[in-house]
């Protein structure tokens, strides 16, 4: 009995992983058969290539790189800058301010009441 070929959405994923294993066999009949397949396959072992080259390359840091980084990373005003506007775009800040106001008008209407209904008592004899 025959195995059914893999298609190319099922081939192509796996082209990304390839990292030197061999592919199933199934893939390896279509890799044969299917020319887009097979030019993405190669484009895909000359990258790995490239960066296997790579590897052992190294680069310069620039001169007070790493002072600045560090200065613009712990900066407190762009801290509590990016605190924020993380807050002012959370859904979930929205609600919870719209609860809390709406917590301090029902106290305020509260303490208006009761103090209106103390202003209203007779005066003790």
């Amino acid at each position: 009995m025959e195995r059914p070929r893999a298609s190319c959405e099922e081939v192509r994923p796996l082209l990304a992983e390839g990292g030197g294993e061999p592919f199933p066999h199934d893939v390896e009949v279509h890799l044969a058969t299917c020319r887009a397949c097979a030019a993405e396959e190669r484009r895909y072992g000359g990258i790995a290539g490239i960066l296997a080259g790579m590897r052992h390359e190294t680069e310069e840091v620039p001169p007070g790189l790493t002072e600045a980084v560090l200065a613009r990373v712990h900066s407190p005003s762009l801290v509590w800058r990016e605190h924020a506007r993380r807050l002012a775009h959370d859904p979930r800040a929205r609600v919870a301010a719209a609860g809390l106001g709406g917590a301090v008008v029902g106290a305020a209407a509260l303490a208006f009441l009761v103090r209106r209904r103390v202003a209203r008592r007779p005066a003790a004899a």
